[in-house]
């Protein structure tokens, strides 16, 4: 494992965490105001296996750049594009699966469908499904319930306590990488590393994207992992509208009953054994 930084312009460059021989065969996206240590689970079994990585701080998070501008979806997922490319160097460009977690997967199905030759199959990973626009009637609804909440007023050790408790079941590694969405200031308080402007402006590209309509138009095998609580996995307005979905589009879901939404910190080897397969199947379907 090895860190990377890209130059993708601009003054911008994306920190990656690098597994294996590049380009990668498969590339993993974290989600709104996380950072790419949260996949490093995943990574080591992928690895383990013989398989390839590249876990990204998108731009405002982890150790990547943090401009204030650059926040659109098409942005972001040139970010992306330009990061793989570099990645793969002067060799043949080989199509990975991409891998995004709750936003990310937003990102990741439209990195598939803007630069189709890069990607071979798109995996979701609790997100990318289900239409903000659905649950909440207005922007300014979603802005409100959805905003990142006010940490000035905890100390960064009552936020470390506070994940550690809401997440007995995850490993050290996974833990760690979750403090690593904050810094700690000289006070003790703690601060978001994603800014709140920034943040705001990501959570509005989100609001107005519709799954429904980008993976209606992938052309590539897409699987979604899914945490539902265990009432909402035979019925409710959840399910409904997931199978809804999964008829319009061709989805195929695995749904990971009263998992967290961070099901790759919780559940590493799970999720990479799905991974596998899903590449497996790629692979035998070619």
């Amino acid at each position: 494992m090895k860190r990377q930084l890209f130059d993708v312009g601009n003054g911008v460059a994306i920190s990656g965490i690098v597994r294996g021989e590049m380009p990668p065969d498969f590339l993993l996206v974290h989600g709104l105001a996380s950072n790419a240590l949260l996949w490093d689970g995943v990574g080591d079994q992928l690895l383990n296996a013989g398989r390839s990585s590249l876990a990204v701080d998108q731009r405002g998070h982890g150790l990547s750049s943090k401009p204030d501008w650059g926040f659109t979806h098409p942005q972001l997922v040139e970010d992306l594009a330009k990061v793989v490319s570099l990645a793969t160097g002067p060799q043949e460009p080989r199509p990975c699966i991409a891998v995004g977690q709750s936003w990310g997967a937003a990102v990741v199905a439209l990195l598939a469908l803007a630069h189709p030759e890069r990607v071979a199959g798109v995996v979701l990973v609790d997100g990318g499904v289900f239409d903000l626009k659905e649950h909440f009637k207005t922007w300014d609804e979603c802005a409100s319930v959805l905003a990142p909440p006010e940490l000035s007023h905890f100390s960064y050790s009552e936020l470390a306590g506070h994940i550690r408790s809401a997440h007995k079941d995850w490993g050290e590694e996974a833990l760690r990488a979750t403090l690593g969405n904050l810094e700690e200031l000289a006070d003790g308080t703690a601060r978001a590393k994603l800014g709140r402007a920034q943040h705001m402006q990501i959570l509005h590209e989100l609001y107005e994207y519709s799954p429904g309509e980008v993976l209606s138009r992938l052309n590539v095998p897409v699987l979604a992992l899914l945490a539902m609580k265990h009432e909402q996995v035979e019925s409710g307005e959840r399910r409904e509208r997931l199978d809804a979905l999964v008829k319009a589009t061709g989805l195929r879901t695995e749904i990971f009953v009263d998992g967290d939404h961070d099901l790759h910190a919780q559940y590493p080897e799970r999720v990479a054994d799905l991974l596998l397969e899903f590449e497996s199947g790629i692979g035998e379907a070619a």
